[in-house]
């Protein structure tokens, strides 16, 4: 089974990161299924979707029409959890810094 990893993009919607790539929670049917696009539907036309019930992928993703861009989902996801952190301590210039340099330490430990 596989763990799934959820964020959010820049307008504040949810997604999923899978396998590398980056999906935008596009809609969600009456039995509960939730349709997920490609992070690059519009940009670079790409046509993958994945479908998830219950935090399970019940539908993998198609082929996308890009190589994926593991640093970018990864420094999408630090820049994310940075601004939850961020409201949570009063955003001052020091107060920013600081947690940059506690995430990008954690960050290099795991990576």
């Amino acid at each position: 089974m596989t763990n799934l990893e959820y964020g959010r993009n820049n307008k504040g919607g949810q997604t999923l990161i899978y396998k590398g790539f980056e999906f935008n929670r596009h809609r969600e049917t009456a039995s509960g299924t939730i349709h997920w696009h490609c992070s690059k539907f519009i940009s670079l036309n790409c046509r993958s979707i994945l479908h998830t019930k219950d935090n399970k992928i019940i539908r993998e993703p198609s082929e996308h029409s890009h190589v994926n861009k593991i640093c970018e989902v990864a420094t999408h996801k630090l820049s994310n959890e940075m601004k939850i952190n961020m409201s949570c301590h009063g955003a001052t210039a020091r107060t920013v810094m600081q947690i940059f340099s506690v995430f990008t330490s954690n960050y290099l430990e795991i990576s």
